[in-house]
This record gives structure tokens, C-alpha cells and sequence, in this order.
């Protein structure tokens, strides 16, 4: 939705929107919620062991329910893609998407989004996920010409330089993003992208390993998410996604740097 930058600036860049924080080495950020603890390092006692997540969304079964295993309410499939009984949703890139239920983020100071996919090629500014809403307000069709309100997102390439995975967060459209960059290629294989958002930070892990620390400068409940998609942006010229999904966690807190690891070691199937 914006073309590509020529480098990258600590406090200020070309992005999706105008302002990019920044990424892994430009320093990460310091403090004792940066990831669960001070500088993200690992504390003693049990923060390796992630905590039970506030929703868990599997995608084994038939048809266009996607259930969550906490007992929360189900999300659909939508667009002519469909559960085939395999444990893993496939999105063609042209006009699926998976329609989680709204409010994942309401009323929340802290969050952690954890995504087992597999991204199947595609351009940039094409959505892991997308938690928020645009112009047009809920489920608005398809081509009509929604922009991006307030969101919190993932997507596996930018414009920017580095123009790998990336988060994309703001309570303000374009002009008010805050982006954080890293340098990493989804490759064709299953791999585990998770997002923190702590009250001084927020966080990109791929494979378990930090990739990129800013400074969290969007509350999130500047956020509405009337919104939360898998695959689709809440800017409608940004194309769909081509992928594959095997499991998504959202958990209310900021996970430890040391628990994602552990997420990653434990595989898609844990429990």
C-alpha cells in the first residue's frame, strides 16, 4: 500500500505508514516488562513455561468452523476455502481468510498473538494476521475501498528496509504506524511467528529467537478490533494471503522470551 524505502532510521522512516521504530539491532529496549522480564532475558522459576493461552484456535475437523479449544466462540472460514479434516486450514491467496471472533483485544494492557503457518509466497503487506478495523467498519465486502483504522499485525514483508517479517501497530491509520522490522524470509515451511505486546514493548519472535524489539508507543486499547482476520489486511488493496495455518494462541499477557522458546521446542501439536 506504500512504496519502498531506501533505508531505515531509528525514529523515523518510510513504512506502511510514516514511522518506523525500529528493529533487533538497533537495540533492544530495556525494562521490566520488555518481554515478561528485564530486557526480555529470562527470570528464574517458571517463566520458560508458557501459561494456558486465553484462546486457542486448531484447525482440525470439516467445513468452516474453526473452534477454540478454550471454550470461546468459534471463528469461520470465509471466501470458499474449508477444514478438510488434515489439522491444517490452506488459504489460496486470492480471496480466503479466517474470520476470528471480535474483541480479542478489548480491555486488554498486554498481549501475545502465536502463529503456526506456512506461508505459501505472495507480495508484501499480505497479513499473518490482522486484529483491528478499518473505514468501513465490520466485514466490509470485498472491493470496496477500506483503509486501515486501528490494528495490530503481521505481515511477512514491507517495502522497508529490512523488508522481511514485520508488525504493524496503530490506533491511527497509516500516519500514526508504528513498525517493527526484521530482516527474516518466511520460507515454504511450518514455522512459528509470535508477536508480544508488553506496556513498554513490542516484540517479534520467529523460531523461537527474538527478531525485533521497539518501543510500544500504541495502547492497545486505542485498538478496536471488530476485525480479526487470518490471511486478510484492513487495507483492501493489500492482497490476501497465500498459506497454510496449523494453530493459533492468543494469550492476555506478554510472554517471557524464554516461554516462546519453549512454545517453539513443543511444536504445533502441543497442547
Amino acid at each position: 500500500m506504500w512504496g519502498p524505502c531506501a533505508g531505515l532510521l531509528l525514529a523515523a522512516a518510510c513504512s506502511s505508514g510514516p514511522l518506523a521504530l525500529g528493529r533487533l539491532d538497533d537495540g533492544v529496549i530495556a525494562g521490566d516488562d520488555a518481554g515478561g522480564v528485564a530486557d526480555g532475558a529470562d527470570g528464574p522459576g517458571d517463566v520458560c513455561e508458557p501459561p494456558p493461552p486465553a484462546r486457542h484456535f486448531a484447525f482440525d475437523g470439516v467445513g468452516t468452523e474453526v473452534i477454540d479449544l478454550r471454550g470461546g466462540p468459534s471463528g469461520r472460514v470465509v471466501g470458499g476455502a474449508a477444514l478438510d479434516g488434515s489439522g491444517v486450514l490452506r488459504l489460496d491467496g486470492v480471496d480466503d481468510y479466517v474470520d476470528l471472533p471480535n474483541g480479542v483485544l478489548a480491555n486488554l494492557s498486554a498481549v501475545s498473538v502465536a502463529v503456526w503457518v506456512r506461508r505459501l509466497g505472495g507480495p508484501a503487506y499480505t497479513r499473518i494476521f490482522d486484529l483491528g478495523t478499518g473505514s468501513l467498519g465490520e466485514d466490509p465486502p470485498a472491493g470496496t475501498p477500506a483503509v486501515g483504522r486501528s490494528y495490530l499485525a503481521v505481515t511477512p514483508a514491507t517495502g522497508n528496509v529490512p523488508s522481511g517479517l514485520a508488525v504493524l501497530m496503530s490506533a491511527d491509520g497509516a500516519a500514526g504506524e508504528a513498525v517493527a522490522l526484521s530482516d527474516v524470509a518466511l520460507d515454504e515451511e511450518l514455522r512459528l511467528v509470535v508477536v508480544t505486546v508488553s506496556s513498554g514493548a513490542v516484540s517479534l519472535f520467529h523460531e523461537g529467537a527474538l527478531v525485533a524489539r521497539v518501543p510500544r508507543t500504541v495502547p492497545l486499547s486505542g485498538i478496536v478490533d471488530h476485525n480479526a482476520w487470518l490471511g486478510r489486511s484492513q487495507y483492501a488493496a493489500d492482497p490476501h494471503l497465500a498459506a497454510e495455518y496449523a494453530d493459533v494462541r492468543v494469550w492476555e499477557e506478554a510472554l517471557t522470551d524464554c516461554a516462546v522458546r519453549t512454545l517453539h521446542a513443543r511444536g504445533p501439536s502441543a497442547p
